[in-house]
């Protein structure tokens, strides 16, 4: 019901235009870019709910550029059932290796959650890093109020992704390889070598209003 021909239309438009912005700061020309394209999929999404309240048809089989909006921005628009446009994360890509899953079960063990926010590409990358099938045992807290599953327990972080224990123990804030995560939780056994490349591992990201 949300998927209206007006949201790919802008979708598109918008998603030709040139876009760098991270984490670090919302101010700039890329920043108020991204910002408005967002608004504008708010915007677009609010319309197709009311179109379909109001009986008005949708291009239904039209192909959903949903990828485009994740490739995009890193994630895309949803209507909940009170109306209220949530952002969900795109999927993980990258296929896990033994390792890594066997990583995410020995952090999931030690209570070690992830705090992160939908919008923060670090974030993204990090689930990469894990790969899908490692990054389903993680113990993931959504940060933004926008963000799908956010439940407000985000007390102390100051930078995303953070990982942090239930018992204070480990703590630390930054992307970060899965060598130092294995490190962190006593699996002495995890090879890097085994992991592929990659690119564009970078640190914690500023939190912003």
């Amino acid at each position: 019901a949300i998927m209206m021909s007006l949201k790919y239309f802008l979708t598109v438009i918008l998603v030709i235009l040139p876009s760098r912005c991270t984490c670090l700061s919302q101010e700039g020309p890329a920043c108020s870019r991204r910002r408005w394209m967002q608004r504008s999929m708010e915007g677009a999404v609010a319309t197709a709910g009311a179109a379909s309240t109001f009986g008005v048809s949708s291009s239904a089989s039209a192909a959903p550029p949903i990828a485009v909006i994740a490739e995009e921005l890193g994630y895309f628009p949803v209507q909940n059932r009170e109306g209220k446009v949530m952002y969900v994360p795109k999927k993980v890509q990258r296929q896990s290796t033994d390792q890594a899953i066997e990583l995410a079960k020995k952090m999931k063990e030690k209570g070690v959650s992830m705090y992160g926010a939908f919008w923060c590409p670090h974030c993204s990358r990090q689930k990469e890093l894990f790969g899908k099938e490692a990054w389903s045992y993680i113990d993931y807290v959504e940060c933004s109020p926008k963000g799908y599953g956010f439940k407000g327990t985000c007390k102390n972080v100051d930078g995303y992704p953070t990982f942090r224990d239930k018992r204070g123990k480990i703590v630390f804030s930054g992307e970060r390889p899965l060598e130092y995560l294995a490190q962190q939780v006593g699996f002495k056994d995890f090879d890097p070598s085994l992991e592929g490349e990659v690119p564009m591992v970078g640190t914690a990201c500023k939190l912003r209003q």
